[in-house]
């Protein structure tokens, strides 16, 4: 701030010594001094109210600035939680429906017959199709010494026609011999079953590619190791097995060991050709594989369920709920935020179109509130999955609800710079009253040379 010595200027001291000997005003009456020294008086009296007040000022102007820049800062805060938290729930929702536009519904549907044989044993015989479209059956009866036994027809994971029977064995184990064909079409056949030290053995019985007999045995010996032990023909015609050891030793390093004797027990240099022979993957459809979604009875009187596979189904159902819990927790965020702006107000409307489609989305489960929010009825969405999966798909795929979740994003993301108001719009006219008082003004009121030249002036 200027003092009064830099406004008085190169007189100062002059005035200052005149003053104090009271030479200042010459010889001038004594009225006329006193009144001259009382105006000094004054002036000095003035300068130190006016030094007061200006430095008052420049207080609550700084006071004004470090409140416009928290104001700012705040602003800028809003406005970054808000365009991040948007853009985590617009991404939440397009992987959703993403996810939900590659499902075609198309689950496996089954029917199941409960019926009495001759000896008064029950038949349960299951017909159906997996979610890849291959047929299946599978009936489970009494054999004759009294033992379950299921026979299931169907297509394996590797996309083999096989046929599975299970049954018990003397220990009351189950034993599982899944028959089928290999790659050139030759019979092969899996036994699963339990050995007497509790471990699984599994055979599997075929041919090379000359027509030669092949079996594969793997299991685990009495030391605990693994054993795979194969038996055919070498390269050279001659019958030999070869068996592979694999475990680990007492140091926790992993060991393999591989020979090879022919039918006399002497040792071999070829192995095994097995014409790349291998293990039947079983097919089985038991009770949780299933979800029952109706029941009816035959013209014999026998009750006929109606069933979905149940993974199939779970995978359905998980995908529908994703997208409706995404779609709602867009529709809150908008909701929630409509206040900052009305093109956010505006976004809450649009994903809130739900409303017009409300009886299409009811008719397969999924009602629609008021502000288009959304709820699965799993029972109703099951239901309709069994009888119309295309239609479910139309109505929820990339033609329907989840295309235009995808496209009401695109809209959204198109106008994020947009969503939130600027400073100047949320803070109108005070943020410029605020700037005028801490911008120049504020830069020209910490200089006091216009009082010097006024004091200046009077002398």
């Amino acid at each position: 701030m200027a003092t009064i010595s830099n406004m008085l200027g190169g007189t100062y001291t002059l005035y200052k010594a005149s003053y104090a000997n009271g030479t200042l005003f010459g010889s001038a009456s004594t009225s006329k001094k006193n009144s001259a020294q009382d105006s000094i008086s004054a002036l000095w009296s003035s300068y130190g109210s006016y030094t007061s007040n200006a430095n008052e000022a420049l207080s609550g102007l700084s006071t004004i600035s470090s409140n416009v820049k928290s104001v700012l800062s705040s602003y800028n805060t809003a406005k970054s939680t808000f365009q991040s938290e948007m853009s985590e729930t617009l991404s939440n929702l397009s992987d959703a429906a993403k996810s939900l536009e590659k499902l075609d519904f198309k689950v496996g549907t089954s029917s199941t017959t409960e019926s009495i044989d001759a000896n008064g044993n029950k038949v349960t015989a299951t017909t159906g199709t997996d979610s890849k479209g291959n047929s299946f059956t599978s009936t489970s009866s009494i054999d004759a010494k009294g033992n379950p036994v299921t026979v299931t027809e169907s297509v394996n994971s590797a996309g083999q026609k096989t046929t599975t029977t299970q049954t018990l064995d003397a220990r009351g184990n189950t034993v599982t011999v899944t028959e089928g064909l290999d790659k050139r079409g030759n019979k092969v056949t899996t036994t699963e079953s339990i050995d007497a030290n509790g471990n699984k053995r599994t055979v599997t019985e075929g041919t090379d590619e000359k027509g030669n007999a092949v079996t594969i045995t793997s299991g685990k010996n009495d030391a605990g190791e693994s054993v795979t032990q194969t038996t055919g023909v070498n390269a050279y015609g001659r019958q030999v097995t070869t068996t592979v050891t694999s475990g680990t030793d007492e140091n926790g390093k992993a060991y393999t060991n591989t020979s090879t004797v022919d039918s006399n027990g002497e040792k071999s240099f070829s192995e095994v050709q097995t014409g790349g022979l291998q293990h039947l993957s079983s097919v089985a459809v038991t009770s949780s594989d299933l979800t029952k979604v109706g029941t009816s009875t035959d013209k014999n009187g026998g009750t006929v369920t109606t069933s979905l596979n149940k993974s199939d189904l779970d995978d359905a159902l998980k995908a529908v709920k994703n997208f409706v819990n995404a779609y709602n927790d867009t529709i809150d965020f908008f909701s929630e935020n409509s206040g900052i702006s009305k093109r956010v107000s505006r976004m809450a409307q649009v994903f809130g179109d739900t409303t017009y489609r409300a009886k299409s989305y009811e008719s397969i489960g999924i009602s629609v509130n008021s502000d288009g929010s959304l709820k699965v009825d799993e029972e109703k969405l099951t239901k309709a999955i069994s009888d119309s999966p295309g239609n479910v798909s139309n109505i929820l795929g990339k033609g329907g609800l989840a295309g235009k979740a995808e496209s009401h994003i695109s809209t959204a993301n198109s106008q994020s710079s947009l969503l939130f108001p600027s400073a100047k719009a949320m803070l109108g006219d005070q943020l410029n009253t605020a700037a005028i008082y801490t911008g120049k003004s504020y830069q020209n009121i910490t200089s006091l040379n216009n009082v010097g030249n006024l004091i200046n002036m009077m002398f």
